[in-house]
């Protein structure tokens, strides 16, 4: 008798939900110039779908916070921990900012789309940066942040698990800026006051007039002042001689200075280091008239030169 024993193999096939789109994304890094208007900036993505099913046909896209706690993304300067804020938006009115698909409340919060097979589709989304300066303005330099992107199958409601994701590098740069005024003791700074005359009348000595140099940088200063007769009044249209020169005493922020040599190298009279206050760094100068004895009559004047630089 014989004895024929078989054994049945079942195989079963599962097909995964996920996984299986064969998705990659590709993400430019963004370089940005900070201006002084920056408006919302219009950027793209590029999403390739190798395979896949019906299911592979439409796709969510979300972003995560980068290295900020919540969507209110910041980039970092990491030369000294300096940050700016920054977004990105679905729409050019920049008032929703995308999220990653499990964060996201509504569909207005990730990029949704449809896709083939073997197919590249640009995605389009907006970049806006925040507001630079707000009572410090912000410090010249390179703001740097990274999202990570990623990409799933299905439609915004299947809350489907991230296919693929990439990371995206965002690069900030605010560039180095410095302005100077020359204004009333006290007045705010303004960009177009960058002369100043101070009219003694009758000279006397120990008359006394002054203003207020205002700096506004966002990389450090270093102001200095150069006088054409080297801290003299000089009667106009006579020779240089003693019977036709007053001199003056200078002040920068309460501190004597000495001018007596500054046609030939300017005289430097304050510095600051990193950002200025919005309205600016105060540098408040006086000039005080030494004696009148024995000095020809007539009309003196002296130029005095400010001059400011950064720093950093």
């Amino acid at each position: 008798m014989k004895l024929v024993s078989s054994v049945l193999f079942i195989l079963i096939l599962i097909s995964s939900a996920f996984g299986d789109c064969g998705f990659s994304l590709t993400t430019p890094v963004l370089n940005y110039t900070a201006t002084d208007l920056n408006p919302a900036l219009s950027q793209s993505f590029s999403l390739y779908r190798h395979s896949g099913g019906p299911q592979c046909d439409n796709v969510v896209v979300g972003f995560s916070r980068g290295g900020s706690a919540t969507y209110a993304r910041k980039a970092t300067n990491i030369l000294n921990g300096a940050t700016v804020s920054y977004n990105i938006y679905k729409e050019s009115t920049a008032l929703t900012e995308l999220r990653k698909q499990i964060d996201a409340t509504s569909s207005n919060q990730v990029i949704t789309g449809t896709i083939s097979r073997k197919e590249t589709k640009n995605l389009d989304y907006f970049f806006k940066l925040g507001l630079l300066t707000s009572g410090i303005v912000t410090r010249a330099g390179t703001y740097s942040d990274t999202i990570q992107v990623e990409a799933s199958e299905g439609a915004f409601t299947d809350g489907a698990i991230p296919e693929v994701t990439q990371p995206f590098l965002v690069n900030i740069v605010v560039p180095t800026s410095i302005s100077i005024s020359l204004v009333d003791s006290g007045s705010p700074h303004d960009t177009s006051s960058t002369s100043k005359v101070l009219d003694f009348g009758e000279l006397v000595e120990n008359k006394e007039l002054g203003f207020d140099v205002r700096i506004v940088s966002n990389a450090g200063y270093n102001l200095s002042v150069s006088s054409a007769n080297n801290q003299k009044l000089q009667l106009l249209g006579a020779p240089e001689n003693i019977s036709n020169q007053i001199s003056y005493d200078f002040y920068a922020a309460n501190g004597l200075k000495n001018l007596t040599s500054s046609s030939a190298g300017a005289v430097s009279i304050g510095t600051g280091p990193g950002s200025t206050p919005a309205e600016g760094a105060i540098v408040p100068i006086r000039v005080v008239i030494k004696s009148v004895d024995n000095k020809n009559s007539g009309n003196y004047n002296d130029y005095v030169t400010f001059t400011v630089i950064t720093t950093e």
